[in-house]
């Protein structure tokens, strides 16, 4: 018989009505409003943070779920603007569906290596392609110990030397995290046979515990912080590991470990005990209902809940993810993060933190079309942007490019400079152009050095680099065009060339008023001579 309704001590399943609504992006950009984010949210949602589930992207590369706003059983209130996190598992790499992914050799056979700058490598590798498949958490390294080699998870784990160990997965850790892609360092403890493996209990000493089990763990945490770590199916000494305060406390509490503590996959035991020890997420096995009933008993409190929530919160901006993608400003270079292309290629949008012009770049490719807030742009473009948001998508991208928006200073110190010459254009044609810098803007790059932005046809803009020694004027990264500009004292009104193919830049010999110069010198040179001469010829006869 159901009797929960006798203890309906929690009745009120709902949140904090604040003045005005907070989002996540909002924390993103605002670490502080953390707090109050959290308090806005029901019980209902908060429980819904406390799960992994199938992912409901038709698109999705991975079938370990994802976790955050939305799967395939749930979703979050999308006011609130919640991304997901997408997982994969490991360990030889990173599985995916339908996007290739290097097969790599185990990781016994790495660790047998004992080549650190070998295994951080394989961490980026891994990593960037975590991110070409749209996966947030790698779900990796194993650093159990072989206790026996018919250990069926033996080929996830590194070794049997707990130091070894310790020493390869930080590396792999340092690796992948630096792409921004979180590991979750697993089976924290003891995991260490598949026979029976959802409730087999290992019985161990405190020492074997700390000096053998645990110190992999130990180690990695305490040399590359990862940002989440997987608790294992089994027992140690009677108790589930993931449900026991006391295993779960020497995280927390003796190696001040911060991240996100996520169950193994379709566990055992239930989903209250475990949060109540400590666990973060639940993976697979969604039971709403019995957490609800367990808040209206009492059982678990809502402060418990939005310390679990800011748990995840906090996971997810250390993974960089956003509902939408938001620029940065890091030493004046705001950089769009590799988005999830859509099937129109559409990005949500960029918040931009400081008004300003911005340079329109992209790493790999120059055929990009951008619309931003419904105005076309290529690459090369300088844009102004208001602080706040601004809708972008782009197409002509066989995947999602890098958007680079690099923060320019105006400088016009030439306010009436004119060039004319010709450029090349796509159906092979020469196109005469005139540049008016009075009507395009001059600023200076990261570098110091000099750049206007010029059409060249409809919706074709070119970004040319305008040295200050010299003032030779070249574009590189588009068709190998060079301009040279004719000089300093030629600058007010005057011609130059424009070569193809050009190996390097080098500046070209100056013309028009250093040729007048010239010939004007070589006037008075032969002038000189004919004068000499005659001087010559007159005291002879003398």
């Amino acid at each position: 018989e159901d009797n929960t309704s006798d203890f309906d001590i929690n009745a009120y399943l709902g949140g904090a009505e604040l003045d005005a609504l907070i989002t996540y992006d909002d924390v993103y950009i605002d670490n502080s409003l953390l707090s109050a984010f959290i308090s806005q949210l029901s019980i209902d949602d908060l429980i819904k943070l406390s799960y992994l589930e199938a992912s409901r992207d038709p698109n999705y590369q991975s079938n370990t779920g994802a976790l955050g706003g939305a799967s395939v059983l749930y979703s979050i209130d999308e006011k609130y603007k919640i991304p997901v996190s997408n997982t994969a598992d490991g360990p030889a790499g990173v599985r995916l569906k339908t996007i290739s992914a290097t097969w790599f050799p185990c990781m016994t056979m790495l660790a047998s290596t004992y080549n650190v700058e070998l295994a951080e490598e394989f961490g980026e590798v891994v990593g960037t392609e975590c991110l070409n498949g749209d996966v947030s958490m790698w779900l990796a390294p194993g650093v159990n110990i072989h206790r026996d080699p018919l250990g069926g998870r033996n080929f996830e784990y590194l070794s049997e030397d707990p130091l070894v160990s310790a020493d390869i997965a930080s590396a792999i850790v340092n690796g992948a995290q630096s792409k921004g892609v979180s590991v979750c360092v697993k089976h924290y403890f003891a995991n260490n046979q598949e026979t029976e493996r959802y409730t087999v209990d290992a019985h161990l000493s405190a020492r074997a515990i700390r000096e053998i089990y645990l110190k992999a763990f130990e180690r990695v945490i305490e040399n590359s912080s990862p940002w989440a770590v997987m608790t294992s199916y089994n027992r140690v000494n009677g108790e589930y590991v993931a449900c026991s305060e006391q295993y779960l406390d020497i995280l927390r509490e003796d190696w001040d470990y911060d991240g996100l503590i996520v169950g193994d996959w379709a566990t055992a035991y239930d989903h209250i005990s475990s949060f109540k020890a400590g666990n973060n997420i639940k993976s697979w096995y969604f039971t709403t209902d019995i957490m609800v009933a367990a808040f209206r008993s009492g059982i678990i409190t809502r402060s418990e809940l939005e310390r679990n929530a800011e748990t995840v919160i906090e996971y997810l901006m250390k993974c960089n993810m956003k509902s939408q993608p938001i620029c940065e400003i890091r030493d004046d270079v705001t950089r769009l993060s590799p988005t999830k292309k859509s099937a129109d290629g559409a990005v949500t949008g960029i918040y931009v933190r400081e008004a300003g012009r911005y340079l329109l770049t992209e790493g790999e490719t120059s055929e990009v079309i951008y619309t931003v807030d419904g105005d076309s742009y290529t690459v090369g473009t300088d844009i102004y942007f208001e602080i706040g948001y601004h809708q972008i998508s782009y197409y002509g991208a066989e995947k999602t490019p890098e958007l680079v928006l690099l923060k320019i200073d105006e400088v016009p110190p030439y306010d009436e400079i004119v060039y004319f010459g010709q450029i090349s254009t796509d159906d092979g044609h020469n196109k005469d152009i005139k540049i008016s810098i009075g009507e395009h803007s001059v600023y200076t790059d990261k570098n110091g050095e000099y750049r206007i932005t010029v059409p060249v046809s409809d919706g074709e803009y070119r970004s040319i680099l305008i040295h200050k020694e010299g003032y030779v004027a070249y574009e590189r990264s588009l068709d190998d065009v060079v301009i040279n500009v004719l000089g300093e004292a030629d600058l007010g009104v005057d011609r130059y060339e424009l070569v193809s193919d050009v190996e390097e830049v080098t500046e070209q010999p100056q013309k028009h008023s250093r040729i007048w110069i010239l010939f004007a010198l070589c006037i008075i040179g032969a002038g000189a001579c004919v004068g000499s001469i005659i001087l010559y010829r007159k005291k002879k006869k003398k």
